[in-house]
C-alpha cells in the first residue's frame, strides 16, 4: 500500500490499473480512495492553480477497483 500512496500521480494509475496478483484489496484501496479524495478537495479549495485530472482519476480508479473487487465476490450462478 505505501507503494501506491507515495508514488507521483501517473505510477498510482499504473499501480492500481496493472494485473498484478498482489495488488492492494478493497480495504486499503478504501483508505487509498478516502485520502485522495480528501486531498483533491482540499486542493480544489485553494486559489492556487492545480491539476484536477490526475487526482480525479486516481479516485475514479480506486472506486473502481473497490466496485470490481466487490463484484467478483458476488455469486452469480452462471458457471
Amino acid at each position: 500500500m505505501a507503494s501506491v500512496l507515495f508514488e507521483s500521480e501517473g505510477a498510482i494509475i499504473r499501480n492500481i490499473m496493472s494485473n498484478k496478483l498482489e495488488g492492494p484489496d478493497a480495504a486499503q484501496m478504501l483508505i487509498i480512495l478516502a485520502s485522495w479524495y480528501f486531498l483533491t478537495i482540499i486542493t480544489y479549495g485553494t486559489n492556487v492553480p492545480s491539476g484536477l485530472f490526475l487526482p480525479g482519476m486516481i479516485v475514479g480508479c480506486a472506486f473502481g477497483s473497490i466496485y470490481a473487487d466487490l463484484f467478483l465476490e458476488i455469486p452469480f450462478g452462471w458457471g
